[in-house]
């Protein structure tokens, strides 16, 4: 296993090609000009690569479910990311009636552990109490769709 040190202040969106990417990445091409140990090692230390994978789809999942702004945090940023590892999502919707609130969480939540075939934890950042988690978040976390 290849290891690599980054932090999280390292990644970014790639707006040309619709890659979340560490920053050391970011000028190859990701399918054809990125060598096996670069490959291995970005997909192995963090959920990124089964991202980016998913990304047209995620990003269109995200629009029907009034999703407003989705940021991924935790091990499958940060690392270690293994197959038993969920995926955690911050999440803002934009404004939907109460009444409709209910599904359409539970529904976004059962689409994107489709897409991605492992379990997702959803949080709404009004809902955290926890003062650690608040900033731990706050300081390790990566835009994945919205402003």
């Amino acid at each position: 296993m290849y290891q690599v040190e980054a932090s999280v202040a390292q990644y970014k969106t790639i707006t040309t090609n619709n890659y979340l990417c560490p920053m050391n990445l970011e000028n190859k091409d990701i399918d054809n000009q990125v060598n096996e140990p670069e490959l291995a090692s970005y997909a192995l230390i963090n959920g990124l690569g089964l991202i980016n994978k998913a990304l047209p789809d995620l990003r269109k999942i995200c629009s029907r479910y009034h999703v407003e702004r989705l940021d991924l945090f935790g091990s499958a940023l940060k690392g270690p990311f293994s197959k038993k590892s969920d995926i955690d999502f911050l999440v803002k919707f934009t404004p939907v009636p109460l009444e409709d609130y209910f599904e359409n969480f539970i529904n976004f939540k059962i689409s994107l552990e489709k897409l991605l075939g492992r379990k997702v934890d959803l949080i709404e950042k009004q809902t955290l109490k926890n003062s650690y988690l608040i900033e731990s978040i706050e300081n390790d976390h990566l835009k994945v769709y919205g402003k």
